[in-house]
């Protein structure tokens, strides 16, 4: 890996500088490691090597997130600390249900601080099963969106719900981002990361990442 040096060569320089971003990476109890893990290294990547201009801060209903496979992590903040005008953009990962993610992430206070986030026109990343949370929060009605496609009562949901269902890998309706599957959980952070700073730095991150 390059040493931090290597931020000189960033692409976003010969643009002018980038403002200063924060990203709420919202963590529900079950959710999904490696799709919470996309966020922080597209973003950490961002901080060591390119223009460190995005912030990435983790929440979760409690102090230590319970993630998929009996895997945890120390939240930053509770969730009842933080509020949508503090941040800006949101990410959130899916998850399993057998490890509690609908239990969790299905409910208020959840709903209000996605819903906080799109009537600011923030955007919102949602990985996987997160877009039945965006869904449910009602921020998904007449928007384009995919879910987790392997199991149809997800797209079904998500259309019930008043979505516009693709069958697509990743789907980015204005300032809404939703993917399918664990394996488009960097693609999702890469448009994030392109959604707040610029092309150039998203190939830049892309390429150092090997992608």
């Amino acid at each position: 890996m390059k040493s931090a040096n290597h931020i000189t060569d960033s692409p976003h320089s010969s643009t002018g500088p980038l403002p200063q971003r924060r990203i709420l990476l919202v963590l529900p109890q079950g959710a999904e490691a490696f799709e919470a893990a996309a966020f922080i290294d597209v973003f950490g990547w961002h901080n060591v090597i390119g223009a460190a201009t995005c912030q990435l801060i983790t929440c979760s209903s409690e102090e230590l997130a319970r993630l998929s496979f009996s895997q945890t992590m120390r939240a930053q903040k509770l969730l009842a600390e933080v509020q949508a005008t503090d941040y800006d953009a949101l990410a959130l990962p899916g998850g399993f249900g057998r490890f509690g993610y609908y239990a969790d992430a299905c409910r208020e206070p959840y709903y209000s601080l996605i819903r906080d986030f799109a009537a600011q026109q923030k955007p919102i990343a949602a990985i996987c099963t997160g877009a039945v949370v965006l869904a449910n929060a009602g921020v998904l009605a007449g928007r384009r969106a995919t879910v987790y496609n392997r199991e149809p009562q997800w797209p079904a949901h998500i259309t019930a719900q008043g979505a516009i269902f693709e069958n697509s890998p990743l789907v980015n309706d204005d300032n809404i981002i939703t993917s399918q599957n664990p394996s488009s959980a960097i693609p999702v952070a890469l448009e994030l990361l392109s959604q707040l700073t610029n092309a150039n730095e998203r190939a830049h991150i892309k390429r150092e990442m090997g992608f």
